[in-house]
């Protein structure tokens, strides 16, 4: 798919990486309970200004200019996630 939501990432993670995304989220928290949290939390409220903003993005230059071809969206997802948990950013589980 050309994006995928969080809720679909987390689950790929979960599918690829197994025990080490357990902890991976995949319920969806309404809008308005973010909204709510962000009275409290100051990083919440850093992302509810892009809350149900689509963003359209292209690698369309790249591809031609440089003859570049991307990983698929879970291929590059796993690699973060394997090289988060490498580094020790993410703890095992």
């Amino acid at each position: 798919p050309p994006s995928m939501t969080v809720q679909e990432m987390s689950l790929a993670l979960r599918e690829r990486l197994g025990d080490a995304a357990k902890r991976s989220p995949t319920r969806v928290l309404p809008n308005f309970i973010l909204r709510v949290v962000a009275f409290f939390d100051p990083t919440v409220a850093l992302i509810i200004p892009e809350l149900g903003r689509y963003k359209v993005i292209s690698n369309e230059k790249a591809k031609n200019l440089l003859g570049w071809q991307p990983r698929s969206n879970v291929d590059a997802l796993v690699a973060t996630a394997e090289s988060l948990i490498k580094f020790g950013l993410v703890k095992k589980t």
